[in-house]
């Protein structure tokens, strides 16, 4: 590069003339331009445009006395082949006013901080919403397992509560009978102490006749024909049990097979047997209505 006139005048390879150019696109060939004239050629041509040599010879000679007079300059600035190959600095190869590429480089990083942020908010999202799903996954699990324990909590206690009502109707049912056994027993009790009564009174009555040694004696079923056949007032408690008489007076009034072993009341008549006593309401002797009867031994 040679500074002729104020200018810079610069040199392609392929012969093209560049004005005045920015010193970063600096053309791989630097000439220097003749000075402001004609150059005189073989030819004749003169006012040349590009300042090329026409003949090779002329040319090399030109080339060689500009690398030996620029050879410090050139040692000292870096030549590029246009691909930015050999250059050191990157920097060299763009304009030194980079506002442009600044404001670029601040639209990319704000383009991709919102980027980032829009990233950020849709993982978040997605995280929520996946923990969401895995919660509601874990409350619908653990629900369903309540509802099958609450269903088998509820069947066992069902069948646990029939049982109970099985046990309780039993119970019930028993403690019924119980109340009935216990009645009848306490009937049966009274029954036995009025028995207990009328028979001591009757063996003291029986003990009083027997004292008196008198004729007939009542207790012993004796009829109203036995009483006008005129006996005499035999003691018949001293006869044997195989006589016609005492065997009239023990035989059971009503079968008559049996002997007598129940105390008729209120009449006091000893005339018929245990199992003709529960099918008869009236006494066979004096045809009185009977209460109940009292078994006695004879």
């Amino acid at each position: 590069m040679q500074a002729t006139g104020g200018r810079v005048g610069r040199f392609m390879s392929d012969g093209n003339h560049l004005g005045d150019q920015p010193r970063p696109y600096a053309a791989p060939w630097l000439v220097p331009v003749p000075p402001s004239g004609a150059v005189d050629d073989n030819t004749g041509g003169r006012n040349l445009q590009f300042g090329l040599v026409a003949e090779p010879e002329r040319r090399n000679q030109d080339e060689q006395n500009f690398f030996q007079n620029n050879l410090p300059i050139s040692s000292q600035v870096p030549v590029s082949t246009g691909l930015g190959l050999a250059l050191n600095n990157w920097q060299m190869c763009i304009p030194e006013d980079n506002g442009f590429l600044s404001l670029i480089r601040q639209e990319l990083g704000e383009e991709l901080g919102q980027q980032e942020v829009v990233t950020s908010r849709f993982l978040n999202l997605q995280a929520n919403r996946l923990r969401h799903a895995v919660v509601q996954k874990m409350h619908e699990h653990q629900m369903k397992i309540v509802l099958l324990a609450e269903n088998r909590f509820s069947n066992k206690w069902q069948e646990k509560d029939s049982e109970l009502r099985t046990v309780t109707l039993n119970n019930m049912i028993l403690e019924k009978e119980m109340d009935e056994e216990r009645m009848r027993l306490d009937l049966w009790q009274q029954r036995s102490k009025h028995n207990e009564t009328w028979t001591s009174a009757l063996r003291q009555r029986l003990k009083e006749l027997q004292d008196q040694n008198g004729g007939k004696k009542e207790g012993f079923g004796d009829d109203t024909a036995s009483g006008r056949s005129g006996r005499g007032p035999t003691d018949i408690y001293f006869l044997p049990k195989e006589h016609s008489v005492m065997r009239e007076f023990t035989t059971c009034k009503g079968c008559r097979q049996k002997e007598v072993c129940m105390l008729l009341l209120p009449c006091r008549h000893i005339c018929l047997c245990k199992e003709c006593e529960s099918n008869v309401s009236l006494c066979p002797l004096c045809h009185s209505p009977k209460r109940f009867g009292l078994e006695v031994s004879v």
